[in-house]
């Protein structure tokens, strides 16, 4: 994920995973590795939830961070991010840390 990305709101945070290439503007949802992520998001709608790695970089400079980083750093093997994945039109985002609903 790419922090300068990530927007929270409402007691959330959440990150565009997925989106189609409408006109050219995203490329690599066309790629074998873009098709698999969508199946990813769909699958992961079905189960309620999804795990993931934080990967640290740079973002490549005219490029979306999915397809090329500049710099991979690593990945934090020891936290393990649980979200939810929420279809919004034809965009796929992992929302996370939602705060809890208060009982009545």
């Amino acid at each position: 994920m790419n922090a300068p990305r990530i927007v929270s709101a409402d007691g959330s945070c959440r990150y565009l995973l997925w989106a189609p290439n409408v006109d050219g503007s995203r490329p690599w949802s066309d790629t074998a590795a873009g098709r698999e992520r969508l199946d990813h998001c769909r699958r992961a709608i079905e189960l309620g939830r999804a795990e993931g790695l934080l990967v640290y970089g740079e973002e490549a400079a005219g490029h979306l961070p999915e397809h090329k980083a500049h710099t991979v750093l690593g990945a934090d093997a020891e936290t393990v991010l649980l979200f939810e994945v929420e279809q919004r039109g034809d965009q796929y985002f992992a929302v996370w840390g939602r705060t809890p609903a208060t009982a009545a």
